[in-house]
């Protein structure tokens, strides 16, 4: 009898068949069974990278989050991923700080408890010296995104775009369209 491993679906949520049969056949081969960590890396490995977008690890060393976090955590756990109604998932939440308090960790924090996997959006890795370049890849990460969810998205550094100088608009419009998406996008 087999049974289901946990996360499982989690894990190969947003591939076609033939990516899921290969992610499947490549775990198989390298690791000698099919395991959660396994299909994951598999995964990764299939769908090749977007410049700017990197699925992180959770493994962190130690972090004792803010009283604040931990509460949102306990208040909203129930409603992601599987709210039954899309008005009640959580669609952001901003941690802000001086550099080194542990943003990041804290956005590791949120993906332990809500158990989903995390990507790190580097808009400013994003930037290009070519027209349009750096856009594609902005809207590039959005749909990898929207077919990964439920996840969370670390959008990093975030505010180092808007004291930049940029004669042809890109960041402005960058930012736009990632502002755009973060209050309109509909996927956990």
């Amino acid at each position: 009898k087999k049974t289901l491993i946990p996360g499982v679906l989690l894990a190969v949520k947003g591939l076609s068949l033939m990516e899921l049969e290969l992610v499947l056949k490549i775990t198989e081969a390298r690791d000698g069974k099919i395991t959660l960590g396994g299909l994951e890396t598999s995964r990764y490995g299939i769908r090749g990278t977007i410049k700017g977008l990197a699925q992180l690890t959770i493994d962190t060393a130690y972090y004792l989050p803010c009283k604040a976090l931990e509460n949102w955590v306990d208040l909203n756990k129930d409603f992601f991923p599987t709210a039954s109604d899309n008005r009640l998932i959580p669609r952001g939440l901003m941690l802000t700080g001086e550099r080194g308090t542990g943003k990041t960790e804290g956005a590791k924090y949120l993906d332990s408890m809500l158990s989903v996997p995390l990507y790190h959006v580097d808009i400013a890795g994003m930037l290009s010296k070519y027209q349009g370049e750096a856009e594609q890849a902005l809207q590039n990460s959005l749909s990898r995104l929207e077919d990964e969810a439920p996840c969370i998205c670390l959008f990093d550094e975030v505010d180092k775009l808007f004291t930049g100088t940029d004669d042809t608009g890109t960041v402005e419009r960058m930012l736009s369209n990632a502002l755009w998406w973060l209050h309109s996008h509909t996927q956990p």
